[in-house]
């Protein structure tokens, strides 16, 4: 018998014998990252479609005017924003907190809107009382133009199902795994 069949050979020499990384092993790898990259992206979606955006309660009456602060997005970002704020300034209640005041998200002050927009307005100095967003809300779109927040109003009393989308796409994910790996042992 020759002694170097009966030792047992180690994993760098049965790697030598078949070969290193060649031509097959990056074709191989290719097609196996091609194959995976699309599920990558789909399953990680999530993180910019399901973004929040700040949002408040929208003044039917005023939706022309916050039309063309989306005009100043691209060439004026500083105008956009200070157009922003005085929308939400005129209409929306603010909150006072311990850090910066902020505006109330689900709610907007109870008066009968004018019709006419003026940065001069202030529906706080008319009434304290407010209501909840019976004319729908109106999202910032300085970072995102739209995600399933903003398309389906997933705000206030329905913000909990923003997160309930992602458990619902990672629950067929998991049964769809399971269902597909059963299907192909058959």
């Amino acid at each position: 018998m020759d002694p170097k069949t009966t030792n047992p050979k180690t994993f760098d020499d049965i790697l030598g014998n078949i070969g290193e990384m060649g031509l097959y092993q990056i074709i191989a790898l290719a097609m196996i990252v091609y194959a995976i990259l699309p599920e990558a992206m789909n399953s990680m979606i999530y993180v910019f479609a399901g973004a929040k955006q700040d949002h408040w309660c929208a003044v039917d009456q005023w939706i022309v005017p916050q039309s063309e602060c989306l005009e100043l997005r691209s060439s004026d970002p500083g105008g956009y924003r200070d157009c922003v704020f005085k929308y939400k300034d005129a209409s929306i209640p603010r909150i006072y907190t311990d850090e910066e005041p902020s505006y109330s998200q689900c709610s907007k002050y109870d008066i009968p809107y004018p019709n006419e927009w003026s940065d001069q307005f202030y529906a706080g100095d008319l009434t304290n009382s407010t209501v909840s967003c019976d004319d729908g809300w109106a999202y910032d779109h300085g970072q995102y133009i739209s995600t399933i927040v903003s398309d389906f109003d997933l705000v206030c009393d329905y913000k909990h199902l923003a997160g309930t989308t992602q458990t619902i796409f990672y629950a067929g994910y998991l049964v769809g795994s399971w269902l597909s790996g059963s299907i192909s042992d058959v």
